[in-house]
């Protein structure tokens, strides 16, 4: 609900007041990103799509870099969410979806 809402809007909020509604964590540090995505989130994350996964570890370090509000950022966020879903990888992860079958760059589980 909050996260549809703010990203149809860009209305600004606090982090502080939707730590574990819209934001799972604040990070004093860009280097800790990937320690916690491992370590929360595991190997789901080993089934993204590697170029949005990547675009996406992009958009939060420009984050970090500029500022949450800051102009520059807003544009590079929008120019990577184009990006992303403008490409072939997007294109392949939607038509996967819809057919109920795995992109390529999902690894068939050992069983």
């Amino acid at each position: 609900h909050y996260t549809k809402r703010f990203m149809l809007t860009g209305e600004r909020f606090a982090v502080k007041d939707y730590i574990g509604r819209v934001v799972d964590a604040v990070f004093p540090n860009v280097s800790l990103i990937e320690d916690y995505i491992q370590k929360h989130f595991g190997s789901c994350c080993n089934e993204a799509a590697p170029q949005a996964t990547s675009l996406m570890k992009s958009s939060l370090l420009a984050m970090s870099q500029h500022g949450l509000r800051s102009t520059t950022n807003q544009e590079i966020v929008k120019k990577l969410f184009v990006t992303m879903m403008s490409s072939s990888e997007a294109k392949e992860g939607i038509q996967a979806f819809l057919s109920k079958s795995s992109p390529s760059w999902v690894q068939p589980r050992a069983r």
